[in-house]
């Protein structure tokens, strides 16, 4: 299985997924697509007891894989680019300030508070995972989390100015 083979299989279980979630679950986008793929997860995990096959299979895929290279490298710029294409460049430049403000802090804030927590979590649980990989999760978990939350809101009775202020994100630019 090389790199594209992998890629077409992320999409298309995420364009199965997408859809599972818009039929049924009906929850914003993002949550929908994580929660399912939460729950796929704990059911190869629990499966993988009667059928250990389906265990390794999973294990021999995430050893093949270098998912620093395919994430850095491959995923991340595809990601970057699909959500510059949603911001309003002319609503962006009106609350320039505090969106630069508020997102510079809520970034930093994220990522050292998430980041050591998680750190901590990894040590107390035995398996120790460097505090910079732990920082790095931090500062793109704040922005999913922003990012899920304007989509979330976004369906809702909440007015642009409210929304500016609680995500100050550029995702929350997005149309309200």
């Amino acid at each position: 299985m090389g790199i594209l083979d992998l890629i077409t299989l992320l999409i298309f279980l995420a364009a199965g997924f997408t859809l599972i979630n818009i039929t049924y679950l009906k929850l914003p986008s993002t949550i929908g697509l994580m929660a399912i793929a939460l729950v796929m997860s704990v059911i190869v995990l629990i499966s993988g007891i009667f059928i250990p096959h389906l265990t390794d299979v999973a294990v021999h895929i995430m050893e093949e894989f270098d998912f620093e290279e395919v994430l850095l490298h491959v995923m991340l710029s595809f990601l970057l680019f699909a959500g510059a294409l949603s911001i309003d460049l002319s609503k962006l430049a009106e609350e320039r300030l505090p969106i630069l403000v508020l997102a510079t802090f809520g970034v930093i804030m994220s990522t050292f508070i998430v980041g050591y927590l998680m750190f901590q979590v990894f040590q107390y649980v035995g398996s120790p995972v460097p505090l910079v990989y732990c920082l790095l999760f931090g500062s793109v978990d704040f922005a999913n989390r922003s990012y899920s939350r304007s989509c979330a809101h976004s369906e809702g009775q909440y007015s642009r100015r409210v929304l500016k202020l609680k995500l100050p994100e550029s995702h929350c630019l997005m149309t309200v």
